[in-house]
Parts: structure tokens; sequence; C-alpha cells
């Protein structure tokens, strides 16, 4: 066997786009709270099970439509806050918290046998990505400008609308299908 071996180089099979190396090399505040959210959402989702996820999925829906109908200026002024972003945030989540209160069944069946992981884990962070985007959606322009690039595409982006809207939906809809078919 000879004494020297040169090892051939291996050649590079990961590729990380540029604006993703950016991100994660110096990640913002934002892009951390986001992250932070999805680990929140994930064992949050999985402490309190499918079914109540499903519940507070549907309060989000609930309160979108009435964070609409909310005269935010009106209330605003009664409070005393000038800042429209964080009243149109509290108002909504506000509604959100108030209608987890109002349609709180019993105890979860977080860990149950009919409560596969994967159906929880896809919930939570659709129902956090869509609570982000909602709360990104009321957002002035030149602030969301401001956002990371991952960010503004993924959560500020008003295309995306109605895809945030339609997802978490279509997937109720699904895992409805998948558990009356497992019963």
């Amino acid at each position: 066997m000879p004494q020297f071996v040169r090892a051939l180089p291996t050649p590079n099979t990961t590729y990380i786009p540029p604006v993703l190396a950016q991100v994660f090399s110096h990640p913002t505040w934002d892009v951390i709270l986001i992250l932070a959210l999805f680990g929140i959402g994930f064992f949050y989702g999985i402490s309190r099970g499918r079914h109540k996820m499903f519940g507070s999925t549907l309060n989000i829906y609930v309160a979108i439509a009435l964070v609409s109908a909310v005269p935010i200026t009106t209330v605003a002024q009664y409070v005393g806050a000038s800042d429209m972003f964080y009243m149109r945030t509290a108002v909504f989540l506000a509604i959100f918290v108030i209608l987890g209160f109002l349609f709180k069944r019993g105890r979860s069946h977080a860990f149950a046998r009919s409560n596969p992981w994967w159906q929880v884990f896809l919930l939570s962070i659709l129902q956090v990505g869509l609570i982000l985007h909602m709360i990104f959606s009321f957002l002035p322009p030149e602030r969301v400008k401001t956002l990371a690039p991952l960010t503004r595409t993924v959560f500020a982006n008003p295309n995306l609308h109605l895809w945030w809207l339609l997802i978490p939906m279509a997937l109720l809809i699904i895992l409805r299908k998948l558990g009356m078919r497992d019963e």
C-alpha cells in the first residue's frame, strides 16, 4: 500500500440559494421571531390535540371576519392608541382569544391514538402561519419593506392572501375526511 495516498475532492452536493444563505447566516429578529412562533405553535398543537386545533383554526377565520367589521379607528380613539397596526393586531388577537374561551370544550385528547402527530404538526404550523400572515397584513407598506426577504415573501405578501386563507381550510377538510374514513 502506498505511503502517501491523495484523497479525491468530494463534490459539493448541497446547494443553498444565496437568499437563504444570507437569512440563515445573519438572521434578523423577525426571522428569529417566526422560528420561535413555529416552535411554540408545534408544541401548542401537540399539547392541544387535533380536535381542539380544528376549533381554534376555525376561530381564526371568525376573527378575520370580525376584525374587518370592527371600526378600528373608533376603538383606537376610545383607547387612545395612535398606531393602527398595533390596534388591529390587538383587536384580532383579542377576538381570537375570546372565541377560544367562549367555544372551549372539555379536556384535550392531545396524545390519544386517533391523533397522528403529522396531522397536528401540519395544522399547528398552518395555524401559526395564518396568524402571522394576518398580523403582517395589518402592517403599512412602508413597514413591510423593512422585513427580512423571507418574511416579506412568505407572510407579508398580499398576493398570497387567498392561499393563506385556502390552504388551512383545505387541510381541515382533508383531515376531516381522513378522520371519517379511519372511524
